[in-house]
């Protein structure tokens, strides 16, 4: 996966971030209702139009709030869904997903900077 990262926010909500699949146009995003948001991948060409998301933008469900959990762990929580959190399920080869819990996993990935 590649990131954007925007300069950091005052408090602790953590540093605004998009994420992309390394190599594609694919970004993920978080859509759906308050109740049941759910994750998946959405093809941006006009990478421009995340340069900028205001909080009110359509464009909002591709931010992910990243903040550093512990020595070598990041949570990824929804800006659209606030106390989603990227995740996997405990077992191996299960989907990632969004989940108002967030557990420990391990992804490859590289920061590319815009």
């Amino acid at each position: 996966l590649s990131t954007y990262q925007a300069p950091m926010l005052t408090g602790n909500s953590g540093l605004p971030t998009t994420l992309r699949v390394s190599g594609s146009d694919l970004y993920l995003c978080c859509s759906g209702s308050l109740s049941k948001p759910s994750l998946s991948l959405k093809v941006v060409k006009n990478k421009a139009v995340l340069s900028t998301i205001e909080a009110e933008c359509d464009n909002v469900h591709f931010l992910f709030f990243k903040k550093n959990t512990g020595f070598s762990m990041s949570s990824f929580e929804s800006v659209k869904f606030p106390t989603w959190f990227i995740s996997t399920a405990l077992a191996d080869r299960k989907a990632v997903g969004i989940f108002q819990k967030y557990w420990n996993f391990s992804i490859q990935w590289r920061v590319t900077w815009l």
